[in-house]
């Protein structure tokens, strides 16, 4: 009988049911009951009501709604304010039993839901094998109204004032929360891609569920493992800062910037930092979210936050390698230097470390000391001499071939000089070591079989299924890919394009395709590679057979 009545355990709490309840849920002015129980307990032919009318102790629970013996809404059978008058039974019972003989007293059927069985059954006996056994009634019971109540888009007063809006909002929380802690994660996600708007904050988003479990409810034990879960999800999808509070708790670490708390920080203008991070691949260029709702992981991308204010611009750059205006430009364009992100709106996107690292790197290579301007002359100038570009020659002094040695009293990029009879001996040995007869360049070759994307040549070549050879061209000593007489005929006896079909068969372009639609022969893919409009000759060639 106490623990179906309840008893008190400290301030605003009730024990019941062997669990710790907050008062108001248990004990409401409205006292409700079933009809049909009420009924049931009449039939028993006693003339006093009191004798045979039973209070059940499940009535009470205010997220109790329905009798799930017979299917029917849990109705108001009185409402008093003072408790002494309330819980006074032998003032109302024999009321009820007069109502009910003359069927006035009536319900709403309904069935029950997961929910109210779940209810009926944990109330009964308290066990349940689900995660849910761990976590209180009134607790599940609490959070399921709140996330049933932002997934539904119920107002305060639906909730408190019509049942059937209270009970749909129980049971779609329930529905979520009954399949366990990972399946709540994602319902909270999917409430937080719906709250993208520029202010939106996690109130906007969770509703009354994160208003009461960050004020109301934030310091009951009970919600821990739901204020964990919903914590999480904040953390995953607002910038909180270091040291901030969430739901009781301090953050201790900075998981997510958005541009605007990241421009706050560092200084950064939200303009410039957008275009670092666009280049670094936190978002794509277009991305139409606004400033604060642009996330990014702080550990992730801490190297481009630091590394912005280290940034120089061209002028300071070229004095700290030691390069004249003509050598700077020079190495830009050819890619040996690269700004750290293109762009004429970028005043400052140089990194100087990369420039002294060739620096270091080219003087290392210098085998001469004290050279003169007679027999020696820079990078560029022997580059210019040659009609080369400037980064074929310092590949070749990367390789070792073009001797160097340095000018005294020149420091940098400048001060590295070139032996002008070894770089020209280089140059003639390099332009007659590769004859170009007997070859073609890979675009020359696709335009005659009709391949016009050239990638598909790398692919094949990448995967082994045709032969390339690479050589240095005779005139800028650029490496380039070529494909001899040898192996464009075994190329040919192994594949075959729409082109060369119709330059073997005579046949219109829209006849070829249909033979091949018709006959179900597929491109060349495999293992679901995409190699471009190709197929295998010795499947083709039975479709193009003469007819006997």
């Amino acid at each position: 009988m106490k623990s179906w009545t309840g008893c008190r355990a400290g301030n605003v709490r009730l024990k019941f049911r062997g669990e710790l309840y907050v008062s108001r849920s248990l004990r409401n002015p409205t006292i409700r009951g079933c009809p049909d129980c009420l009924r049931e307990d009449l039939d028993n032919d006693h003339d006093d009501p009191l004798e045979v009318l039973v209070m059940r102790g499940h009535w009470q629970f205010r997220e109790a709604l329905i009798c799930v013996k017979h299917h029917r809404q849990l109705v108001p059978l009185w409402t008093i304010q003072a408790p002494i008058d309330r819980y006074d039974f032998s003032q109302h019972l024999p009321a009820i039993a007069t109502s009910l003989n003359a069927g006035e007293l009536n319900s709403q059927q309904c069935d029950p839901t997961p929910y109210d069985i779940w209810l009926d059954r944990r109330l009964e006996n308290g066990g349940e094998e689900t995660w849910l056994s761990s976590q209180t009634v009134y607790a599940v019971s609490t959070f399921c109204l709140l996330l049933g109540v932002q997934l539904q888009s119920l107002s305060r007063s639906h909730v408190n004032d019509d049942w059937q809006s209270r009970h749909m909002a129980l049971s779609t929380g329930f529905d979520v929360v009954k399949r366990g802690e990972d399946e709540i994660l994602n319902v909270l996600n999917g409430l937080v891609a719906e709250a993208d708007a520029a202010g939106d904050e996690p109130k906007r988003a969770f509703g009354r569920l994160y208003e009461k479990l960050s004020i109301d409810l934030l310091e009951d034990p009970a919600f821990a493992s739901f204020r964990t879960i919903l914590r999480d999800c904040v953390l995953a999808h607002w910038p909180i800062g270091a040291n901030e509070t969430l739901l009781g708790k301090a953050v201790e670490r900075r998981r997510l910037h958005s541009l605007t708390t990241a421009s706050k920080e560092t200084g950064i203008g939200q303009h410039l930092l957008n275009l670092f991070l666009v280049d670094a691949g936190a978002w794509n260029a277009d991305d139409p979210r606004p400033a604060t709702r642009k996330l990014f992981d702080t550990e992730k991308f801490a190297g481009v936050l630091a590394e912005i204010p280290t940034l120089v611009g061209p002028k300071e750059y070229r004095k700290a390698i030691g390069a004249t205006h003509h050598e700077f430009e020079a190495l830009h364009k050819t890619g040996v230097l690269k700004p750290r992100i293109s762009g004429n709106t970028v005043k400052f996107p140089w990194k100087i470390d990369e420039g002294l690292a060739l620096v270091a790197e080219l003087r290392a290579k210098a085998t001469d000391a004290d050279v003169n301007d007679e027999e020696w002359e820079t990078i560029n100038l022997a580059a210019r001499r040659k009609g080369l570009s400037v980064d074929t020659v310092i590949n070749a002094i990367r390789t070792g071939e073009i001797r160097m040695g340095l000018m005294q009293g020149e420091k940098g990029y400048h001060g590295i000089r070139i032996n002008k009879r070894a770089f020209d001996d280089w140059f003639s040995e390099t332009s007659m070591a590769t004859p170009l007869a007997g070859t073609m360049s890979l675009p020359e070759f696709g335009r005659a079989i009709g391949f016009r994307d050239q990638s598909y040549f790398a692919k094949l070549a990448d995967s082994g299924h045709i032969s390339v050879i690479t050589v240095i061209h005779p005139h800028n000593l650029y490496p380039q890919t070529r494909i001899t007489e040898e192996q464009i005929a075994a190329f040919r006896a192994k594949f075959v394009t729409v082109a060369m079909l119709h330059a073997e068969h005579g046949l219109p372009y829209n006849t070829i395709h249909a033979k091949l639609r018709a006959a179900g022969v597929e491109r060349f893919a495999p293992g679901g590679q995409d190699f471009g409009p190709l197929w295998l000759r010795e499947e083709v060639m039975p479709v193009f057979m003469p007819d006997d």
